[in-house]
């Protein structure tokens, strides 16, 4: 799980990463070290329902979590 979240912080922050994920996001993945069960949590219907729900009027509450 620490390999999924150190690989979807570094994707928000970096454009390149996007681009390249974009294209590729497989590919990518397994360049980040993320094996095919962690490869297959970014793929779930409830991150692409995640998504499209940012995206539009719908907001929901959400907790953000600092590491120092």
């Amino acid at each position: 799980m620490d390999r999924i979240y150190e690989f979807l912080t570094e994707l928000s922050v970096d454009p390149f990463q996007q681009l390249a994920y974009a294209q590729d996001p497989a590919g990518v993945a397994a360049a980040a070290g993320l094996g095919p069960d962690e490869q297959a949590a970014l793929t779930r219907e409830a991150l692409a329902e995640l998504a499209s729900g940012a995206s539009s009027d719908r907001y929901e509450r959400c907790a953000c979590i600092w590491q120092p």
